[in-house]
């Protein structure tokens, strides 16, 4: 539930993240543009959120920030362009979504 993943996610900071080594996911359709993430308690908080009832059809928790859904074949040109690049950033939310698409944002705790 909503008030379960706020629980989990209300007990941790998530100073400074870096955004980095911008690559593709490739499915069926469409090529999926992203970014690792690494930061502080990320895969602290996605132990614990594992422990609630879930579907993924992903076996390990990989970090990462969507940039785009590109058209098949597209995304090299991308990575090519922006392969050097990196982004920190401070979040100050995440957004939990339920199999219906519905979003919520989820303020987290502000780093002390």
């Amino acid at each position: 539930t909503l008030e379960q993943v706020k629980n989990v996610v209300e007990d941790y900071e998530f100073p400074e993240c870096k955004l980095y080594n911008i690559s593709v996911f490739e499915s069926d359709n469409y090529d999926v543009l992203k970014f690792d993430v690494k930061g502080k308690n990320l895969f602290k908080v996605n132990n614990e959120l594992r422990e609630l009832p879930y579907t993924s059809n992903f076996d390990e928790y990989h970090p990462h920030a969507t940039i785009a859904y590109l058209k098949k074949g597209t995304a090299q040109k991308y990575i090519n362009r922006f392969k050097k690049f990196s982004i920190r950033l401070e979040p100050k939310y995440i957004i939990y979504s339920l199999p219906d698409k519905t979003e919520y944002k989820i303020r987290i705790k502000e780093n002390e």
